[in-house]
């Protein structure tokens, strides 16, 4: 058995809202590998983000719970990096203020 693992652009870019929003989703039929998910305050005062992993019909799980972003300034989350998807997985966040924080993640699909 051939396993391929390609790097991928899992969340190319997007702005949270004060909702949990999906913003990565295991690819079907193999298991995605977070490396880098990149958290960015937009604005000039401290922001909150809450992330939260939902296996495949399962419950949200909090994996960063209500972790303060300085204004202008970029949180890594090591809580996400390596991370295993199985098909169908996702991960969600939400901010304690919309149109605030942008993220972004890049990884690994292997099938």
């Amino acid at each position: 058995m051939t396993t391929n693992v390609n790097p991928a652009v899992l969340q190319p870019g997007a702005v949270l809202t004060t909702s949990t929003v999906t913003y990565i989703t295991g690819a079907a039929n193999s298991q995605t590998i977070i490396k880098r998910v990149v958290f960015t305050n937009v604005t000039a005062g401290a922001v909150t983000i809450t992330v939260f992993r939902t296996p495949s019909g399962g419950s949200p799980l909090t994996i960063i719970d209500v972790q303060s972003i300085p204004g202008n300034a970029t949180y890594l989350a090591p809580e996400l990096a390596n991370m295993v998807l199985s098909g169908g997985d996702t991960i969600g966040a939400q901010a304690s203020a919309g149109a605030s924080i942008n993220v972004f993640a890049s990884g690994f699909v292997a099938s």
